[in-house]
């Protein structure tokens, strides 16, 4: 059995290999869409895209013991992403990340004579508060259910955020932090007073999936005769700018009625995130690191509230462009995205649109083709593209204080890291969205962009004093008063900060 998962592992592994250097091969000159190095992160996209080595524990046989890592299992709707595990799937049935997610660990019980278990608390009606307060219950009452966890970054607070809960990552020499399989801007920027309580990387399946891009029908960029977006990308040129001014360009008034609304032909759907992402997405923070590494409010908020000026009125002019989010006012939609927008994108009725990654999984079947794109520039002149995800779905690896065994842990971990970066990641991009959704070599070169441009801000998982919903209700008003509305907020924002300051340092 053992030998046949590593044989099934084998030809994925083969395949991933024949599609990047089909993708590589074809092209050209075209590849260098980052060209500059990237000030938000520690290295550029292309030390990022580096592979590590890796080398197993030496002479480690842990006798069959049973590795258990929590997962989630508490979002339901209609979302084929959320059916996948990426901790553990019990048999191989065709499906590409299933499989990848299947042979991975095959891979690691036999190296190391062990059996990846995924152990669940809650279910598809239980939120991700209720399941981490239930995890956090077992580690306080000291139990040891579970040797790892890979949890949502909304649930972050409350997990590192409670003393004696977990481990301090860098205090274990087993887990090498700086192999490639480990984000590093992730690492920089959630260590805080010199400890790291959780980490992301090729682990997790989310931290791709809850990647933020904007996706484009090419149907509609044909027929209106646009600029190709990929080659604006790779030139530079993908700015707000154009992409108001392409969104502008396909927008019709389908019902007659003189006003441009959701029931007509519009260039951009967004919701109430895409206006901080945007944000992050130039390049910015919300929050800094003081000299003692411990987080402080970003108060330069010149160029800020010009990626607002820049944006915001792109994403939320009543010429081309509605909000997701305005439909529930109306009181008809539990998930508007997924029963009104998606749908009309896919009825060739929508330019762009911005949302996670995972909803190409259900755009496969859609006949027009489509493809995917990093969040424009504020202006040709920033340097390099820059990429974010939801952190509602995007988890991170942590380990309870009460395991016993942590080198043995961090080994598995790596090992997990490893391999996924190996298997899994490339099932996800090559095999299923490139081939099957997404349709195109270009969009996998996007995809690597924005996989190597990823930048992490505390603020995207603690929002202390509801600093995001400053954004949210800019966008929402379309009136950029970010100035005052911090000025007012600031009291609030620096007590909540300061909480979580002495949280990890008392």
């Amino acid at each position: 059995m053992k030998q046949a998962k590593k044989i099934t592992a084998l030809t994925l592994l083969l395949t991933f290999i024949t599609v990047f250097f089909m993708s590589c091969s074809n092209s050209g000159n075209n590849n260098n869409v980052n060209e500059t190095k990237n000030t938000a992160g520690e290295t550029s996209a292309s030390e990022q895209g580096t592979t590590s080595e890796f080398t197993p524990a030496a002479g480690a046989d842990y006798g069959g013991y049973t590795f258990k890592m929590l997962g989630f299992d508490s979002y339901s709707g209609g979302w084929k992403a959320v059916g996948y595990s990426e901790v553990e799937s019990e048999t191989v049935n065709g499906d590409p990340i299933n499989d990848a997610v299947y042979n991975r660990d095959a891979e690691i019980d036999e190296m190391y004579n062990i059996n990846i278990q995924e152990v669940l608390y809650g279910g598809p009606n239980d939120d991700y508060g209720t399941v981490i307060n239930k995890a956090m219950a077992v580690v306080m009452a000291g139990t040891n259910e579970f040797d790892a966890g890979l949890t949502p970054g909304n649930s972050m607070p409350q997990l590192i955020g409670t003393k004696n809960m977990t481990y301090d990552l860098l205090s274990i020499p087993e887990l090498d932090l700086t192999k490639s399989w480990w984000n590093q801007n992730s690492i920089k920027e959630f260590t805080l007073a010199g400890k790291l309580h959780s980490v992301t990387g090729d682990i997790s399946l989310w931290n791709t999936m809850a990647e933020i891009v904007f996706y484009f029908n090419k149907q509609l960029i044909e027929q209106n005769g646009l600029e190709d977006p990929y080659s604006l990308v790779r030139s530079g040129d993908w700015t707000w700018d154009k992409l108001g001014e392409m969104a502008k360009a396909v927008t019709r008034d389908i019902n007659g009625d003189g006003v441009i609304d959701r029931f007509d032909q519009i260039g951009i759907a967004s919701e109430d995130a895409t206006l901080y992402e945007a944000v992050l997405c130039a390049g910015e923070h919300f929050a800094t690191k003081d000299a003692q590494d411990m987080p402080a409010l970003n108060t330069n908020l010149d160029r800020i509230s010009a990626v607002v000026d820049k944006a915001m009125p792109v994403l939320r002019s009543q010429d081309y462009a509605y909000a997701t989010s305005d439909l529930y006012a109306s009181g008809k939609y539990k998930n508007a995205f997924f029963e009104f927008t998606m749908p009309k994108f896919r009825d060739n009725q929508i330019l762009f649109y911005t949302q996670q990654l995972m909803v190409a999984l259900n755009l496969r079947d859609m006949q027009a083709d489509f493809g995917v794109l990093p969040l424009p520039k504020l202006d040709a002149s920033q340097n390099g593209y820059y990429s974010t995800a939801s952190d509602y779905f995007n988890t991170y690896a942590w380990i309870p204080s009460t395991n016993d065994d942590p080198a043995r842990t961090a080994n598995i971990l790596q090992a997990m890291g490893y391999y996924s970066q190996q298997i899994v990641i490339p099932a996800l991009f090559d095999v299923t969205i490139t081939n099957k959704a997404l349709r195109d070599e270009d969009s996998l070169e996007m995809l690597q962009l924005i996989k190597t441009s990823r930048v992490y801000d505390l603020t995207t998982i603690y929002n202390w004093g509801g600093i995001l919903d400053i954004y949210n209700s800019i966008y929402k008003k379309r009136i950029n008063d970010l100035a005052s509305a911090m000025e007012k907020g600031a009291g609030k924002i620096n007590a909540a900060m300061q909480q979580t300051i002495d949280s990890l340092t008392n």
